[in-house]
């Protein structure tokens, strides 16, 4: 099974876990005041808009930077949702970078956006 397939085979509760391996989760203002948004989490969530409770919980659990999730939702954007965004960041994780992740997706980086390879 190819690593795609493999994320998209996910459970539910795996799908939950996109997570950098041996991590603890952070304990930064936001991730323990989960009340106050984030400015950048909060504007990312409003522009793809996702529920801005799972983009922190990738930033506060799953350790992901604020650039990371970004590179998550233009891949996702780029695919037209053929995967979510924590599908992506799972991969992402498997793969360890994200030129390999959007060489296994078929994109290519472009002006700092992803476009389908021709």
């Amino acid at each position: 099974m190819g690593l795609v397939a493999a994320a998209l085979a996910q459970t539910g509760a795996e799908k939950f876990a996109a997570k950098q391996p041996g991590l603890n989760p952070k304990r930064g203002y936001y991730c323990t005041n989960p009340g106050d948004r984030h400015p950048a989490l909060g504007a990312l969530a409003d522009q793809y808009n996702w529920p801005y409770e799972e983009v922190l919980r990738w930033f506060c659990e799953g350790r992901f930077g604020v650039g990371e999730i970004k590179h998550a939702f233009e891949a996702w954007t780029a695919l037209g949702g053929a995967m979510t965004p924590n599908e992506i960041l799972a991969l992402k994780v498997q793969l360890g970078g994200w030129g390999q992740v959007w060489q296994e997706l078929g994109l290519k980086a472009s002006n700092n956006s992803h476009a389908k390879n021709k």
